[in-house]
Formats: structure tokens, C-alpha cells, sequence
């Protein structure tokens, strides 16, 4: 018998306030067993650890930093080379930089930073601080300065050298890269229901990821390179202690390749 998809409550679900992650949340919110909320990131992992959210498009080291997730395959978001909007802006050479100030609007961008910094250019990052988002870098009293979203986009570099985050992954690992990830903590059936949800609303995502204002450079869709990538992460911020060696989330099935099956595409 197959599965009823009714469910008494709405799945909670949390989503980013920003244009990168509309293509994956438009379909969500037209869902009438969806109670979509948008919050900022740090938010969203603090709604999903305190059980606020069931499910939430967070940060993919998140996926490695607590307990009890359950990950989705197939869908989030990700870059293959560049990424345009996560860039490091040095002052002098990677390999000097001790004072790193950071824009904590994406914590896997402040790893991968991290993670850069430390084992591509061989920095040894004495000072880290928090900042606003800026357009001028190089007026931030430090060595490198990461930046996020529109900022990473549309700042100044001045004086300092800017280096796009995917790319410079790419030209490392030569792999892709995965910035966030559909992260559950429910019941199985409620997941289930998610997953069910998903399934009927990836296509929608899929097309508006073509035109979605980041010129082309985000991916929505994750192949097995992408999730190679997203292993070669996790391994990679382990040995720097930025998350447990052990701590991996359970799999759920990947929708689009499972409604691709179903369509007999290929």
C-alpha cells in the first residue's frame, strides 16, 4: 500500500532570506503542508539543533557538527568552479595572513576559508573577529577579509588581492563545491513526507536555478562529483578540528534521480 502523504501539521521548515536559495524555496512555499520560515543562518542551525525546524537549508558543516541529522541527497547549493560570491580579500601574501576578519553569514564559508588559509597557502591564522558585511575590505584592520553574498560580490578589492573560494577549491581538490544542504531532525515518517514534498517540487527548483541571478556560476542539483566534493570537505575540516572526525548525517534518497526513474529519463 502506498504511503499517505496527509499529515496533520504543517512540516516545519526553514529556509535562507537571501536570492541564492529562492530557487529552492519557491516550490516550498506554495506547498500547503509547508510552514515555510526564512531566517539568517546562524538562526536556522539554532532552529534545527532547538527542534523549532524539521528540516532547514543550512550550512553544509553543519551536516558534520551535531548528531542526528538526516541529509538529503540530490538538492542544495553548490558551485563547480567559481562561485562569485564568496571571496577572500588578502593584503599581501595568503601564506602571511594572521588576522582574519570574517563574515559569519555562511559558516561553511568561513571553514573553507579556514581550511585555505591553512592547508592550500600555509597561513597560520593567529586573530580571527567577526564583521558586518562591507564593500570596502581593505579599510578592515586585517590581513585577509571573507565576504558574503552581495558584499563578496559587489566589494572593492583596493589594494588587496581577491581570491573566489570555489575556484580556489577547485584548483586544490579539483572538485566541486557544496555551501548548503537540506538537513533534517524528525520523525521518520514526518522525513518521509518531507522527502515525498521534495520529490513533486525539485523540477521547479531546477528551472529557476537557470535564472536565478548568480549568472550561472550556483548549482542546485548535486551530482556524485558534488558529494565526492562535500566528503573531501568534511575530511578536510576534521583534521583542522573544525568538526568531529566521526560525525557524518544519514542519507535520504535523492529525488531527482529517483522522479528522474520514474519519468524514464536517463
Amino acid at each position: 500500500m502506498q504511503q499517505q502523504e496527509s499529515s496533520s501539521e504543517a512540516l516545519r521548515i526553514g529556509g535562507v532570506p537571501y536570492q541564492v536559495g529562492d530557487a529552492l524555496l519557491a516550490g516550498l512555499a506554495r506547498e500547503a503542508q509547508v510552514a515555510l520560515t526564512r531566517e539568517v543562518p546562524s538562526r536556522l542551525i539554532e532552529g534545527l539543533r532547538e527542534g523549532r525546524f524539521e528540516g532547514a537549508l543550512v550550512s553544509s558543516i553543519e551536516a558534520f557538527r551535531e548528531p542526528g541529522y538526516v541529509a538529503l541527497r540530490g538538492l542544495g547549493i553548490a558551485c563547480d568552479q567559481r562561485v562569485g560570491s564568496v571571496r577572500l580579500f588578502v593584503r599581501g601574501e595568503p601564506a602571511k595572513v594572521r588576522r582574519l576578519a570574517l563574515d559569519y553569514g555562511s559558516r561553511s564559508s568561513v571553514a573553507l576559508s579556514e581550511i585555505l588559509l591553512a592547508r592550500r597557502f600555509g597561513a597560520r591564522v593567529e586573530e580571527r573577529f567577526e564583521i558586518k558585511p562591507t564593500r570596502q575590505p581593505s579599510e578592515i584592520d586585517a590581513d585577509a577579509v571573507l565576504l558574503i553574498g552581495d558584499a563578496g560580490n559587489e566589494a572593492d578589492p583596493g589594494e588587496m588581492q581577491a581570491y573566489d573560494l570555489g575556484q580556489e577549491w577547485w584548483r586544490w581538490k579539483k572538485l566541486p563545491f557544496v555551501f548548503a544542504l537540506w538537513l533534517f531532525r524528525s520523525k521518520p515518517e514526518r522525513i518521509e513526507h518531507a522527502v515525498q514534498i521534495f520529490a513533486r517540487t525539485w523540477k521547479e527548483a531546477l528551472k529557476r536555478g537557470i535564472d536565478c541571478g548568480t549568472g550561472g556560476l550556483i548549482r542546485y542539483e548535486l551530482t556524485a562529483a558534488h558529494h565526492e566534493g562535500l566528503e573531501a570537505f568534511r575530511t578536510e575540516a576534521a583534521a583542522m578540528g573544525l568538526c568531529p572526525a566521526a560525525l557524518r548525517p544519514a542519507w535520504v534518497g535523492n529525488v531527482v534521480e529517483t522522479e528522474m526513474g520514474r519519468s524514464g529519463g536517463s
